[in-house]
């Protein structure tokens, strides 16, 4: 409840700033002062998390359904409709890792719970993670 409040709070004080920039807009000569306010809203909803984890799902979802082929970060950023620079310096910020180490502990989980059911050879198990061959899977494993 104490989250939402606040929550409740940032929304307001985005409105007002957003009002006040409306304003601003019908009057001549304010074309910096509704800039200015335009890049407020965007920092105060950009350092919000929920706001950040929402714009990256797009991504989130693509890798989980594609993370055996070779992914780019423009296709990801693409994916979030964002710039690719901006998308790994978000990336990077919300979680933490890269992209690229996002992929290779997708597929290293993947990995394991092939191992673990134990049905498959190590070099099947490479293939059905992601991993281009059975060295570089190994390589990545013991890291």
């Amino acid at each position: 409840l104490l989250h939402f409040a606040f929550f409740g709070l940032k929304i307001i004080k985005i409105l007002k700033k957003f009002e006040n920039m409306k304003h601003l807009h019908l009057l001549k000569n304010n074309r910096l002062n509704v800039m200015g306010l335009f890049y407020n809203i965007l920092n105060v909803l950009i350092h919000d998390d929920k706001f950040t984890s929402n714009l990256l799902s797009p991504a989130i979802k693509y890798l989980e359904n594609n993370y055996c082929h070779n992914i780019t970060n423009a296709e990801l950023a693409n994916e979030c409709k964002i710039s690719e620079e901006y998308f790994r310096k978000l990336f990077k910020k919300t979680y933490g890792i890269s992209p690229k180490q996002y992929i290779i502990s997708m597929r290293i989980n993947k990995a394991k719970q092939l191992l673990t059911e134990g049905r498959l050879k190590i070099n099947a198990v490479s293939e059905q993670s992601g991993f281009s061959d059975q060295h570089h899977f190994c390589r990545f494993f013991k890291q």
